[in-house]
């Protein structure tokens, strides 16, 4: 469906009455890689490009805006959009400034720069996870979370939905290797929550046209954790297709956090925690390929062999 463009532009500025002065050109709508619709849109204004990040219908968008919100007020600026009015709590839609770059998912696909663009994004996601909150759980709505309890739950909820996709052998396996690593949580739940993404793969860093540093987006999960939260999906979905990149990753990250005596074994456990989401969310949206990718995934990691085993160790 078309979008009317007028109504957008009508509605950021009955938002935004202070936009200067009341200029506003809407340059483009954001589609995502596969052709899906987002209700973010370039503006030209009198102050420079800005992106506006709207509400969408049919999703609990309201509280993923005001989520995306607070986290950008929270990191400041710090590898991630600014604010454009830091103070206003969205309603409709989100200005931030606009990021000149390229795409990491794009650069990686094109073989352009590979261990810059992993070392620029090890560094921005190492700078994110040292900015502390107040709590594990919604940085909104906030509510006591003891992580080590929510992470269990996720793992038992995400088991749960794909007993029926892998063997029984590969099922049992997964569960008795998650048990015996997860005393690993408890210490985590003494240790300070940081911001966490939620969602940290390549199609959400920008890089800067220089290549100097990387930019982070769409913070609409984004929560109070830990951080191999994150480094486990980007290890599921970036490195895991390219091993040999996991030091340049990995030496940019630990400048900024310290990686621990039980670091591998602690990502495997969050790594089996993501195998078990993507194996579930690829079969309920009919993406079997990438399904039975995931599940080739989880196998070389209970077995510790294979890229796993390269990425592990």
């Amino acid at each position: 469906m078309d979008t009317d463009y007028r109504e957008v532009s009508d509605t950021i500025l009955r938002e935004y009455p202070n936009i200067r002065p009341k200029y506003l050109i809407i340059s483009k709508q954001f589609f995502s890689p596969t052709g899906r619709e987002y209700n973010t849109f370039l503006l030209q204004t009198t102050d420079g490009l800005l992106v506006a990040k709207g509400i969408t219908k049919h999703t609990n968008s309201v509280s993923k805006l005001d989520t995306e919100w607070v986290a950008l007020k929270i990191l400041n600026g710090k590898n991630v959009p600014k604010l454009i009015f830091k103070d206003h709590r969205p309603e409709q839609y989100l200005l931030i400034e606009f990021l000149e770059g390229f795409g990491a998912a794009d650069l990686l696909t094109e073989n352009t720069k590979i261990e810059i663009v992993f070392n620029l994004i090890g560094d921005a996601l190492g700078k994110i996870h040292g900015v502390p909150v107040n709590n594990f759980g919604s940085l909104v709505d906030i509510q006591p979370v003891i992580w080590s309890e929510y992470i269990k739950s996720k793992f038992s909820e995400r088991m749960s939905g794909i007993k029926n996709l892998v063997d029984k052998d590969l099922f049992k396996k997964t569960i008795s290797i998650f048990h015996n690593l997860e005393g690993l949580l408890e210490r985590e739940n003494h240790q300070p929550p940081v911001v966490i993404h939620r969602d940290a793969y390549s199609e959400n860093f920008i890089i800067a046209k220089d290549f100097s540093k990387a930019l982070m987006i769409d913070f609409a999960m984004a929560m109070g954790g830990r951080p191999l939260f994150d480094v486990a999906k980007f290890f599921t979905t970036e490195l895991f297709r390219r091993p040999q990149y996991r030091d340049d990753f990995l030496n940019s990250y630990q400048r900024h956090i310290p990686l621990g005596t039980d670091f591998f074994q602690e990502l495997t456990l969050y790594i089996l925690l993501e195998c078990a989401g993507f194996i579930a969310f690829n079969h309920a949206t009919n993406n079997f390929s990438s399904r039975d990718s995931c599940i080739t995934t989880l196998k070389e990691t209970v077995g510790n062999f294979g890229v796993m085993k390269s990425l592990l160790e």
